[in-house]
């Protein structure tokens, strides 16, 4: 099959680019719109965290469950905003990815939430020769399997097995990317960028949670409930094993309740 791209012809790339992002937000208008007020929305609630602790906390140092947790947050809202710009334009494995990233970092996050002196132990590990170590014994398998029931374990297996994919030498999905447009990965990839944003968002909500101002709290309860209205479901990202799940106050889709 042939492509005429015309990669030689001045600014054809880019053209190319933005027939595709334009033809992502005419035809999946509702799921792209969320995705770029959600990313709008999480700026400003970084913003307002930030101003509240400054005003209210000073200059002292945060604890490091709530610096990781800050630091991740930041770089997952950079990391989907890139993902959802490259699903826009049918990059779906590179977008995939990026996802992947998020996934791993938002179970780290909860890990440092349900138990400081994880991140207490990370934090003296850093730039020491044990530092690569630490994160090899606290990967994804070991996360699931300490703060996850069996059940929600398994499904946050399965949505990681896919994450995986692009990243692996695997032969599945290869050839169904760019410069083919398949309309039906870019809708499945901006569902799960969009179950990130609302994981990336209660996360951050949890662990802040003392220092939310009243504008804060109205972002991440609309941005949270219009994901979850759009998905039909509640993403799940929060330890639900009973000795974690009792430390947590953002749950099973409360956040309208608890906030």
């Amino acid at each position: 099959m042939k492509y005429d791209l015309a990669y030689s012809e001045r600014a054809r790339v880019w053209e190319d680019y933005l027939e595709r992002v334009n033809r992502t937000i005419a035809s999946l208008a509702e799921m792209n719109q969320i995705c770029e007020d959600t990313i709008k929305s999480m700026w400003l609630i970084n913003s307002q965290i930030f101003d509240t602790v400054k005003a209210s906390w000073g200059m002292k140092k945060l604890p490091n469950y709530q610096v990781f947790v800050s630091v991740y947050y930041k770089r997952n809202i950079v990391y989907l905003q890139s993902s959802h710009a490259l699903a826009c334009i049918g990059f779906i494995d590179p977008s995939s990815n990026l996802n992947r990233t998020v996934f791993e970092t938002i179970l780290r996050s909860y890990l440092f939430v349900v138990e400081h002196e994880e991140a207490d132990r990370y934090f003296q590990v850093i730039d020491t020769a044990e530092e690569e170590s630490y994160k090899i014994k606290k990967g994804v398998t070991c996360l699931r399997g300490k703060m996850y029931s069996p059940k929600t374990g398994e499904q946050l297996r399965n949505l990681y097995k896919e994450l995986c994919i692009s990243a692996h030498p695997n032969i599945r999905g290869a050839a169904l990317d760019y410069p083919e447009y398949l309309p039906h990965r870019i809708e499945d990839n901006l569902r799960i960028i969009q179950s990130l944003m609302y994981g990336n968002i209660q996360i951050m909500a949890e662990c802040f949670i003392d220092f939310l101002s009243p504008l804060a709290r109205k972002l991440i309860k609309a941005s949270m409930e219009r994901i979850a209205s759009t998905l039909k479901a509640v993403p799940n990202f929060e330890p639900d094993k009973d000795s974690y799940s009792e430390r947590i106050r953002l749950k099973r889709g409360n956040f309208l309740k608890s906030l």
